[in-house]
């Protein structure tokens, strides 16, 4: 059996759906039991079909954080609604605090892009434990959110002790707006504290790159304390050929 390497974040759902309608349940239970083989990882699933974790709430790994995606402008080629775009935020806060509530696994959503004012509906619905904030994207051309959307998201999650990671994408947000206090002006890569159900204790992944950042320099997770840095590697003392 091959050896554990270091605790890792997993995000499965680049350009995909775990989640899709068109993903056979059978192929999900096997990416579950790919998780819990891995269980020393962190896997963060995607999806813009958060129903269907209704569906495997008894099955889904503890190691596993379930994620919706922000309701988007266009969906299938079709520009969407304000309409649709709430009923869609409503549907999916309500299923994640759904799931928080019956699994105590880690719900999180993914505001990329921020492309309207969604605190509002966000203070309607139980607390999420993580956000991803980002910009739009064209191309190769990133288009910034609305500032104004921006602090009021950032007020209502700050309120809530939700942990916020931005996106590199949105960083010429931050460079060129004044937000009003260090609080909000600050750069985040907060990631959850507790690993899942009532417990406390940082999933590894998590202390992990808390390890990692505090070695190398990297924006620190302010929702738990700066670990010790990875110590080098000493070398191993060989005994002398001479006696």
């Amino acid at each position: 059996m091959a050896k554990a390497g270091p605790p890792q974040f997993v995000f499965i759902d680049s350009m995909s759906d775990l989640f899709g309608h068109w993903v056979a349940d059978d192929e999900i239970r096997q990416v579950f039991e790919a998780m819990r083989a891995g269980s020393h990882n962190t896997f963060q699933a995607l999806t813009k079909n958060p129903r269907r974790y209704l569906k495997f709430a008894a099955e889904l790994p503890d190691n596993l954080w379930c994620g919706a995606s922000s309701a988007p402008d266009f969906f299938m080629g079709r520009e969407l609604t304000r309409h649709q775009q709430e009923q869609y935020m409503h549907v999916a806060l309500d299923t994640l605090g759904e799931i928080r509530k019956r699994t105590g696994r880690i719900v999180w959503m993914s505001v990329e892009p921020l492309s309207w004012d969604v605190a509002p509906i966000l203070d309607e619905h139980p607390a999420l434990d993580w956000v991803i904030v980002g910009a739009a994207s064209d191309g190769r051309r990133y288009i910034q959110p609305n500032a104004v959307e921006v602090r009021n998201l950032l007020r209502v999650l700050d309120r809530r002790g939700t942990a916020v990671f931005f996106k590199g994408n949105i960083r010429p947000t931050f460079e060129n707006w004044d937000f009003g206090s260090g609080a909000l002006n600050r750069w985040r890569e907060d990631f959850p504290v507790r690993a899942t159900g009532d417990g406390t204790d940082p999933a590894p992944a998590v202390a992990r790159r808390q390890r990692m950042a505090a070695l190398h320099g990297w924006t620190l997770n302010t929702f738990m304390p700066v670990e010790p840095a990875v110590p080098a590697p000493q070398p191993v003392a060989q005994p002398s050929l001479f006696g």
